[in-house]
């Protein structure tokens, strides 16, 4: 029997000892999505204060999707003569599929 067993108080011989070892790791990233899981999700009206729900359309998702009305100081961008039509170069990488 080892020493560190028998220096225990109230040990007798004859006992027995359960030795658990729990070795863990986590991550920061881990952590956060630990937190982010374990959140509710909440309105706009919980989330923003009460003195700026008078600007509800702004938090809105349905209101973000649409463009905005027409207005009379909207106008036209004019191209010069010679501007192409459209420019050979890829802005961002796109996927087969996506090329299609």
């Amino acid at each position: 029997m080892p020493i560190w067993v028998k220096s225990i108080p109230g040990w007798e011989e004859g006992n027995k000892i359960w030795l658990q070892t729990r070795i863990a790791k986590t991550t920061v990233a881990s952590q956060l999505a630990q937190d982010t899981a374990n959140k509710k999700k909440c309105t706009w009206q919980e989330i923003v204060p009460e003195w700026y729900h008078h600007h509800g359309k702004v938090f809105s998702e349905e209101a973000s999707e649409r463009f905005p009305t027409r207005r009379p100081w909207d106008h036209a961008i004019k191209l010069k003569n010679d501007a192409p039509t459209s420019i050979n170069c890829r802005v961002y990488p796109l996927s087969p599929k996506e090329k299609e």
